[in-house]
């Protein structure tokens, strides 16, 4: 990208708005771009549900928010106002380099809008594509962090050894630590996060077989955890009745910092199991082939012939996990 007419940019933009998975797969590719550019400033654009997530990116400098769900409801002219004001921002920063992973026609715009030399786009969209310089389209066959990572390396830039890398800092790592001691959950055993929901209810392997493969998990010494999101704590009314810790009520670092003590997580096609894996945590996906996998290890994603999530039972999975967790005793704990 660097060449005699186009120095390397001081200014980067990165835009992703959502969601929380999605987010993280631009993980890899923003430490590239910190890794290629090391004296750049860079900014993120990502909207405000998901800012928590910048904490854990250590190539950004700045963050810029947006509250799309804002525009749509009673904050709608407060948010205007706040959009106009950043629109304003945006040209006037002079960004030397823009990188829209987000692709939605309004990004697009954003991007052009910039001003910026050299503009970078990842879409679907054939009209999108004049706002940039240089677009790349979406192959559904490969994992979204690896289209990220080599459209950027088309344009010449190097990929860091170690790329996927969430930082979670050390004060929520002792909250974390301290939520298990005032709970009485021993820090000594095997430690198991069942993560069962997630944001579509048809990619979730069904509640009965986690609880299932949590009984085997207890009683082979594991502590279990179960995390759900608000509106699903209900739904593990079963779990605590058998014994199984269910996680309420934690801010979300903290979650996030359980997420990183654990020896294994099992979940679906979730922003908090992609997260475990940027965490370096050992992980299984329960999927189909159309799941996209932990990044960088397809074979942690566990399929059936049948392609249908009903059709993995739980001996497959807790074969799995019986290998995962022997694994882990030759690992020191985080």
């Amino acid at each position: 990208m660097e060449t005699p007419s186009t120095p390397a940019p001081k200014r980067i933009l990165v835009i992703r708005w959502k969601c929380i998975g999605d987010v993280l797969f631009t993980l890899p590719a923003t430490e590239m771009l910190r890794e290629n550019y090391p004296d750049a400033e860079i900014t993120y654009f990502v909207s405000r549900e998901n800012r928590f997530l910048m904490e854990g990116f250590d190539a950004v400098d700045q963050v810029w928010t947006l509250d799309r769900n804002a525009l749509r409801g009673r904050g709608f002219a407060r948010e205007l106002l706040s959009l106009a004001g950043l629109v304003l921002r945006l040209r006037r920063t002079r960004f030397s380099l823009v990188v829209d992973f987000q692709g939605y026609g309004e990004t697009a715009w954003l991007t052009r809008w910039s001003g910026a030399p050299v503009r970078l786009g990842f879409t679907h969209r054939a009209s999108r594509r004049p706002a940039y310089t240089r677009s790349f389209d979406l192959a559904h066959h490969r994992h979204t962090a690896e289209l990220y990572t080599s459209g950027l390396a088309e344009t010449g830039l190097r990929l860091p050894a170690a790329a996927n890398r969430f930082r979670l800092d050390q004060r929520h790592d002792a909250d974390a630590r301290r939520y298990l001691a005032d709970h009485r959950i021993p820090s000594g055993q095997a430690l198991v996060y069942l993560q069962p929901f997630g944001s579509d209810a048809a990619r979730c392997w069904p509640l009965d077989r986690y609880l299932t493969l949590a009984q085997l998990l207890r009683e082979r010494g594991a502590t279990v955890l179960f995390g759900a999101g608000p509106d699903e704590r209900k739904k593990l009314a079963g779990a605590a009745a058998a014994g199984f810790h269910v996680i309420d009520g934690l801010p979300r670092m903290t979650d996030i910092g359980l997420l990183g003590m654990a020896d294994l997580v099992v979940g679906g096609e979730t922003g908090f199991l992609h997260l475990a894996a940027a965490l370096g945590r050992r992980t299984i996906m329960p999927g189909t082939s159309g799941s996209v996998w932990p990044y960088g290890h397809p074979d942690w994603r566990i399929t059936s012939p049948d392609d249908r999530l009903t059709g993995i039972p739980v001996e497959r999975i807790w074969r799995e996990a019986e290998i995962a967790l022997a694994e882990a005793t030759q690992r020191p704990r985080p």
